[in-house]
This record gives C-alpha cells, sequence and structure tokens, in this order.
C-alpha cells in the first residue's frame, strides 16, 4: 500500500514538472543544435527537481556538496541535477546564452563547408590513405585468404592474356588480310586519312590527361611497393598489366586506320583496364563466394603500412610527372610515325608483278615497279616501270577507290576509264576497292583486266628489296635465276627443275662443277633444283681408265655421260680421270623411266660410226644420297661392257607402304632394285599396271595396295604366271580367286589349280581373311606358322593335298 502511493506520488509530481518545464520551455528561444539540447535537458532538470523536493534523497557521507544528488553527461556537455530551483533557472540561462554561441559555430561550420567544394575534410584523406585500393591486387597485398589470392591472381592473368590476344589479333587481321609481299610485313599503315589522325590525337590526350586506370595501375605499383613479398608481387602484377596494357594501346591507336578502329581499340583497352575494380565490386557483393567476401570485409579493416601512407600522401608529385612522361612516350612516337608516314616511308618503295597470263596481260607489264620522289596520285605514291622506256605505272584513282596499271601518265582520264567502256587503252589492270595509303594491301585481292576479267594467275613477289640486276631477271623463261628459286616464285616458273622447265634452252651450259670437279666447256643440267616433289639419285664415278696404247685411242676426246628421264635431259657431262671416286647427286621425278648412258665412241663428220675408244669408265647408280638410310643401288657396271642402263624409280609411296614396319622381314629394301627377285618383279608388275595409275599420271598408293603387291609375289614364288591369279587394269576385289568386304581381301579359292611347293607364308600378311581354301592342289611340306596370325579366320581348307 505504501509503495503504490508513493508511485502515484511520483506520478504527480512527474505532471507538475512537466507543467513547468512547458513554462520555461516557452520562454526560451527554439534553435537548432546546443540549444534545443540544452532546453530539453533543462526540462528534465526541473521535473527532477520537484521531485526531489518532495522526497529528498539521502545523500552519501562522503558527499561534497549536500545539494548535489549526481550528473548528467551528454558528450561534453555536463548537467548538473539540483534540488535547488534557482540554480536549475541558472542552467536554463546558461542554454539561452548558447544560442549566441551556437549560430557563431554555425558560421564557422558554413565557412569550412563552403571551403570544402565538394572534397573531404584533411582527417577523411588521411584516413583514405590507409586504405587498400578497391581493386583485385589487394588481395595479393593483404594476403586475406588463400581464395582471395588465387582470385588476384587469376584476375591479373585474364587482364594479362586479353591485352596480348588484343594485340595479338590485330597483327594477324594485319597481316592476314594482305598478302604481304615485300618481306617487311609491316605492322604500321602506309598512312591514314586527315580525321583519323585528328581522332588519334584527341583519343591519347583523353586517354592521358583526364585519366585511366591503366596509368593509375602503373602510379599504384610504384608507390605501393615494399619488401614485402606480398606487397612486392603485387606491385609487380600491377605494374606489368599496366605496362602491357599501356604498350598495347599505343600500338593499337597507331595501327588504326579509320576512326572507328581507334574508338573502339580504346573501349576494349579500357574495359581489360577495369577488370581488376570490377571483380573487387562483385567480390564485395559476395559474387565468389562468402569466403571471398569476408576477406574483402577484413581488408577494408586493415590499414596500409605507415611508410606507404606516407609515399601516397606524397604521390600527387608523382603522378603528375607520369601523366606527362606518359603523355611525352605516346605524343614523341605520334609525330614520328605521322612524318613517316607522310614520306612514304611504311609503304612499299619496290614491287615486282608477274601477270602469268599473256592472253590477258601482255609480258612487257611483268616487270619490276619503283617509287620516285615526289610522284604521288590523290594522296598515294606512284610505281613506275623499271624500264624507264616504258610508260606504264601503278596509281590510285580515289573517286573509284582502286590501284590501276595505265600505260600512260594522265590519271585522270584513267579514273574516268574505269567506268567507261571505251578507255583508249591507258587501263590495263585495276583492284579490288580499297582506301589504303600502300598498294600491299591488294596482293591478297582480286585484279581485274580492263574488261572486268578477274586476274586468277597475278604475282606479286616478295622480297625485302629488289635490286637492279634482279629486276632483269625474268620468270619461266628457261634459265634459272638463283634469286627467284624459291617455292614462293614455283622456283623460277619451273626453271630450274628439268621436269617443269619450258623452252629450247632449259639446263643448257648452267653445269660449271660436275662430281666436285670444273667442268670446260660447261655441262647441261639443273644443280639449283629445289623442287621437293623430286628425288634425289647419286650417280658414282668408280674408275676412269684411259688406253694410250690403243690403236683407235683418242687422247683430245672424253666419255660423255647423260642422264634423261621421260624424254627429258637432266645432265650432261664430259669425264675424266680426276672424277675417280667421286659423286654427283641430281633430282629426277619421283617414279621416272629413265637411261643412264656414257657414249664411249666418236662419230666422223658424215655420220659413219667409225668408233674410236678412248676411256673405260665404271660407275654406280644409287637410289637417294650418300647419308641417307635409304641408300640403295640401282644398277652398277662398266662402260666398255654396260654403257647404257634402263630403270625405272620406285616412287615414295611404294617404299612407304610396303617397306616398313614387319614388312622389312618379308620384304628387304635391298631387293627392291635386285631384278633377280619377286619383289623387284612384282614392283615392276605395279608400276606398269594401268589400275595403279591415278587421273595425274601418278601412282594411287591406297591401302589396299600391300595386299594387290603380296598378291603378284605369292604368284610369282609358285611359279603359276598362267592361272591369271592377277589381272592388271581392275580392283584385287574383281579378281576371281578373291572376294573382298570393305575393300580388304576376306575369302581366298584356290581349288584344283595344280598349286605345287609349299603353302606360302606370306598368307599370314592378310589379316582380315575369313575364308581361306587351297584344296585339290599339289602341296607339300608343312603349313606355316604365319597362319596363326589370322585371328578372323573361320574356314580353311586344306584336303587333298600332301601337307604333312
Amino acid at each position: 500500500m505504501k509503495r503504490r502511493q508513493t508511485r502515484n506520488e511520483v506520478d504527480a509530481t512527474t505532471r507538475e514538472g512537466r507543467s513547468t518545464s512547458s513554462k520555461i520551455t516557452n520562454q526560451v528561444p527554439e534553435d537548432e543544435g546546443v540549444s534545443n539540447t540544452m532546453t530539453r535537458y533543462a526540462s528534465s532538470v526541473l521535473a527532477c527537481n520537484q521531485h526531489y523536493k518532495k522526497n529528498p534523497p539521502q545523500a552519501p557521507d562522503n558527499s561534497t556538496n549536500g545539494h548535489d544528488a549526481g550528473f548528467l553527461n551528454k558528450g561534453h556537455i555536463s548537467i548538473r541535477v539540483s534540488t535547488d530551483e534557482s540554480e536549475t533557472r541558472a542552467v536554463s540561462k546558461a542554454a539561452n546564452n548558447n544560442n549566441n554561441s551556437n549560430a557563431n559555430t554555425r558560421d564557422d561550420a558554413e565557412t569550412t563547408k563552403d571551403s570544402m567544394i565538394g572534397g573531404k575534410t584533411e582527417e577523411e584523406d588521411n584516413e583514405r590513405l590507409k586504405e587498400y585500393p578497391n581493386d583485385t591486387y589487394s588481395f595479393i597485398m593483404a594476403f586475406e585468404n588463400t581464395r582471395c589470392f588465387i582470385l588476384g591472381l587469376a584476375i591479373f592473368l585474364i587482364q594479362v592474356v586479353l591485352s596480348l590476344l588484343l594485340l595479338l589479333g590485330k597483327v594477324i587481321t594485319m597481316i592476314g588480310s594482305n598478302d604481304i609481299m615485300d618481306g617487311t610485313h609491316k605492322f604500321l599503315p602506309g598512312d591514314v586519312e586527315l580525321i583519323v589522325k585528328v581522332t588519334q590525337i584527341f583519343s591519347i590526350i583523353s586517354y592521358v590527361i583526364i585519366g585511366s586506370s591503366t596509368i593509375d595501375d602503373i602510379v599504384q605499383a610504384i608507390v605501393l611497393f615494399q619488401n614485402n613479398r606480398y606487397f612486392a608481387l603485387a606491385s609487380f602484377c600491377r605494374f606489368l598489366q599496366g605496362c602491357i596494357t599501356f604498350t598495347v594501346t599505343l600500338l593499337l591507336v597507331y595501327c588504326s586506320t579509320s576512326v572507328e578502329s581507334v574508338i573502339l581499340n580504346f573501349v576494349a583497352v579500357s574495359f581489360i583496364s577495369d577488370i581488376d575494380d570490377n571483380a573487387f565490386l562483385r567480390a564485395k557483393e559476395g559474387y565468389f563466394g562468402t569466403e571471398v567476401q569476408h576477406g574483402v570485409r577484413n581488408i577494408a579493416n586493415k590499414s596500409l603500412p605507415e611508410e606507404i601512407v606516407k609515399k601516397r600522401g606524397g604521390n600527387y608529385y608523382q603522378k603528375n610527372v607520369a601523366i606527362f612522361a606518359l603523355f611525352l612516350l605516346f605524343l614523341i612516337p605520334g609525330i614520328c610515325v605521322s612524318i613517316l608516314q607522310s614520306d612514304g616511308y611504311y609503304v612499299t618503295e619496290r614491287l615486282r608483278v608477274e601477270f602469268n597470263d599473256e592472253k590477258l596481260i601482255p609480258k612487257k607489264y611483268n616487270a619490276c615497279y619503283y617509287t620516285k620522289s615526289g610522284k604521288k596520285n590523290d594522296d598515294r605514291i606512284q610505281y613506275h616501270h623499271f624500264d624507264e622506256s616504258n610508260d606504264a605505272r601503278f596509281g590510285y584513282c580515289k573517286a573509284e577507290q582502286r590501284w590501276i596499271l595505265l600505260n600512260k601518265e594522265n590519271y585522270t582520264a584513267a579514273c574516268q576509264a574505269i567506268t567507261q567502256t571505251e578507255n583508249n587503252g591507258t587501263l590495263v589492270a585495276y583492284s579490288s576497292r580499297t582506301t589504303s595509303f600502300d598498294i600491299e594491301s591488294t596482293f591478297g585481292d582480286t585484279w581485274f583486266t580492263s574488261g572486268g576479267t578477274p586476274l586468277l594467275n597475278i604475282q606479286f613477289l616478295e622480297k625485302d628489296y629488289w635490286t637492279d640486276g634482279e629486276c632483269k631477271q625474268t620468270l619461266g623463261n628457261g634459265i634459272c635465276d638463283a634469286d627467284l628459286n624459291k617455292k614462293e616464285y614455283a622456283f623460277d616458273n619451273g626453271d630450274c627443275c628439268g621436269a617443269t622447265c619450258e623452252g629450247g634452252s632449259c639446263g643448257l651450259g648452267s653445269l660449271d662443277i660436275a662430281f666436285n670437279h670444273s667442268l670446260d666447256p660447261s655441262g647441261d643440267g639443273f644443280p639449283s633444283c629445289k623442287n621437293t616433289d623430286m628425288v634425289p639419285i647419286t650417280i658414282r664415278i668408280e674408275k676412269v681408265t684411259t688406253f694410250p696404247n690403243s690403236v683407235d685411242y683418242d687422247e683430245s676426246a672424253s666419255p660423255l655421260l647423260s642422264v634423261t628421264c621421260n624424254s627429258i635431259l637432266y645432265l650432261m657431262v664430259p669425264i675424266d680421270a680426276y672424277m675417280d671416286k667421286k659423286n654427283e647427286t641430281i633430282y629426277l621425278p619421283d617414279g621416272a623411266d629413265c637411261i643412264f648412258n656414257i657414249r664411249n665412241s666418236t662419230y666422223d663428220p658424215y655420220g659413219l660410226p667409225t668408233v674410236y675408244r678412248f676411256h673405260e669408265v665404271a660407275y654406280e647408280i644409287y637410289d637417294g644420297e650418300e647419308e641417307d638410310d635409304d641408300f640403295l643401288k640401282i644398277a652398277y657396271g662398266n662402260s666398255n661392257h654396260v654403257g647404257k642402263v634402263l630403270f625405272q624409280i620406285i616412287p615414295k609411296c611404294f617404299k612407304n607402304n610396303i617397306f616398313k614396319g614387319e614388312l622389312v622381314k618379308d620384304f628387304p629394301k635391298e631387293s627392291m632394285y635386285d631384278s633377280s627377285t619377286s619383289i623387284k618383279k612384282a614392283l615392276d608388275w605395279l608400276l606398269e599396271d594401268r589400275y595403279m595409275r591415278s587421273p595425274n599420271e601418278g601412282y594411287d598408293c591406297s591401302e589396299f595396295m600391300v595386299e594387290r603387291f603380296i598378291l603378284k609375289v605369292i604368284e610369282i614364288n609358285q611359279g603359276i604366271y598362267g592361272k591369271n591369279w592377277t589381272q592388271s587394269g581392275i580392283s584385287q576385289c574383281e579378281w576371281d580367286i578373291v572376294e573382298c568386304n570393305g575393300g580388304y581381301i576376306a575369302n581366298m579359292e584356290f581349288q584344283e589349280d595344280d598349286i605345287t611347293g609349299e603353302l606360302p607364308p606370306l598368307l599370314g600378311k592378310f589379316t582380315n581373311l575369313i575364308k581361306l581354301s587351297f584344296s585339290k592342289n599339289k602341296l607339300t611340306g608343312n603349313i606355316p606358322s604365319e597362319l596363326g596370325q589370322l585371328s578372323g579366320l573361320m574356314q580353311l581348307r586344306l584336303g587333298n593335298n600332301t601337307l604333312e
């Protein structure tokens, strides 16, 4: 009961205090900040005083002031709770007086706010300098956890790889789109339009001065470097990525040939540069998992080392120096490139063209063309014929956006002639449409005759620089020119090899050295033949014997060695005693029919065969070169006994299919040219077989050829030529004795064929056999163990023989 009365009394006192508080509040002017706070506290104090008057508290013994009941604290403001009403009024008065100071405070705050103009206070700037950068390289520096560290390295690798791919893609596009001749593989364009140059300049200015994350990365890498393995690694990665991106940007700007490409390249580079920043934001949002997200939060609560904070606080000067330096790095190369492009430094200086179709373009236009100083047309360089008496020249027609070949100097008329039916012979040929400043860009494109017919055989020959002497050399004239003897020029259009040379002068007098001995007079041949479709044949002079005491000896004459293949002369040289034990390697067509001959006599002027023996030559002929593993002897002899040898070169595909692997045990390579063996006889049959000839007169060396060859060897070994086991001109699957499955021989029927001897072990090579029958023959001996290799054999008939 007593407790309830006390509570009621307190409530009444509180209501009374509130009434008094409201009176005081009305007397105190309302204001913001501290004044309102003081007013609220004063009201509370008055309410408390009313309560304490009725119910005075018991002060402790150690109280220094009997009136003090305690203090209310708020920030730096302390209000003492007092039982003295006059003291309370004093507090209210202090609150009123505080309004004036608050006004001054507000004025100072407004002044401070105006001085910041959107910036941050010095304290906030200092705090910001202590923070780790908001990019994934901070994951490497802080090493908060393994996943964050790996993510930081992965983002670094992605940026580097994308930058390099961007650069590589540009290089491949430029090289691949131009069938680049001139050997320079120029990366920078010959020149660009004025609007492109302006775009390049403004892009560079905005990139460097306005700012980019690439430049920030380079500066940050230097500032954040510390002798700590994680900080050092992060700085290295940041610096490397920034330098690579910066270099790629520099190259892409100067390699761009249009406004669109300049802008698109900048967009691509900016995307790559911002990957680390964007990945950091994604990590902060939990995109890469909670563990990485916690790592980001922990990094946000960390502070950089003090020495780095000091460097970051003073990097304003460093950054400005870096920006200026990078600006110069961009600007100076740009000025140099612009000057060199204006002088035509990056364009082709000399070109050589071969039209290879005399019916469409006369041969007089097959020549070198070179630039002349100051000679331009529509801002593009002109190319003049090597022979100054010839008016032919290449120029550019801007109106039609084409490079053109003319035989007159009037280019205005030539531009018009492209669209006119009658051009009076001025226009010879023109390119596809292009805006390039370098004619080289058209080398891989289609060119057309004046009538619009595509020139399919045009060649722009590749070389760093054509000298005057080289420009006088001609393709396809029967004379092998060393500078043109390259695959890209079709080996001087075939002049350097006997199989491809056309004309009556092919190989004549071109051999000055043979069998390691100087020739006088010169011999005939093709010593510079490099055609990889040809095969080497080596001739060895074993011994040269003279007969000085012979009645018919002619000391002034020498034996004449010659090699002719497929009716083409490949070698003709005189032989003397200095050629003993010497070799000469020549290149002949694969599978060619050849005649080797040593003429050992002279003839009188009237053609009567008066024989004068003067030398005797022992020789050997080999397939291949001496250092080859497959150096096989084809023939040998003595000129007095066998002065002429006929042989056929075994094709490479025969060697690669028959004489390899396990088959070598049964078909040794040495037997390839031994006419006494069944292997050589079977090869000769294959070489003459019409079925083995492909439409282009080569040999059809399919996988079924081996079975055809083995059957022929078995036929020869068994001595049964008359039974027509094998038939030329048709597939083995059409032979009477076999049946095929999927092209392979599956069944063999040799019944009642009067076959004698032993069962052929070579039957074990037909691994696809299902049925084999040799019944009712005259076979003797044992069944060969090789038949055990026929794992698919389902039926074997050997009855009515005398097998053991």
